[in-house]
């Protein structure tokens, strides 16, 4: 079910000639893809003839995808690797093993420490990326991934409360039309 999900996401749900409704068979599948107007969103529902379960998503629209352009690259020439003890809980088996990662981006001075897990190659991976979230921050500033993603959801928080505010506004109004207090 989840390479169907991934499917019915894909950019090349857009890219259909879509009549009222188009149906595409895959396997024991059936995908059906309806849309009132052209222009909206196409409603997907994904079937199952053996079972009659059927699965139901509308497309995402792709206008709304975070720049991911100006993520800077990591240079390892850059990176000053140090391996530390970790601390925290866990005992002997943290105590002792040096699987903490300690990485400096000579450049700009910037450092991260990472010791989410036991395991080293992890530890690693995931400083890389803290590095990297870190550098974007650094050069993009209102640009950076993280920022577009607040953005994003300060956008979806406000709809949200626009909605809740019109919802009682009205629900006063139709106290007040019928005498209802």
């Amino acid at each position: 079910m989840q390479s169907f999900r991934k499917l019915v996401h894909c950019r090349t749900l857009h890219s259909l000639q879509l009549s009222t409704r188009s149906t595409i068979r895959i396997g024991e599948y059936n995908l059906s893809i309806t849309s009132d107007y052209l222009h909206q969103l196409p409603r997907t529902f994904l079937t199952n003839e053996s079972t009659n379960s059927y699965f139901h998503t509308t497309a995402v629209p792709f206008d709304r995808k975070i720049d991911k352009s100006r993520v800077p690259v990591l240079d390892e020439n850059d990176l000053e690797e140090s391996f530390v003890r970790g601390s925290g809980p866990g005992g002997q088996s943290v105590n002792r093993t040096s699987s903490a990662c300690y990485l400096k981006h000579i450049p700009t001075g910037f450092v991260v420490k990472n010791h989410e897990t036991r395991s080293l190659q992890r530890n690693r991976e995931k400083a890389r990326q803290l590095m990297i979230e870190k550098l974007d921050q650094h050069y993009n500033g209102d640009m950076s991934v993280a920022a577009q993603m607040k953005r994003l959801k300060d956008e979806k928080a406000n709809k949200a409360d626009q909605k809740s505010k019109k919802k009682q506004l009205l629900k006063q109004m139709w106290r007040e039309r019928e005498g209802i207090d």
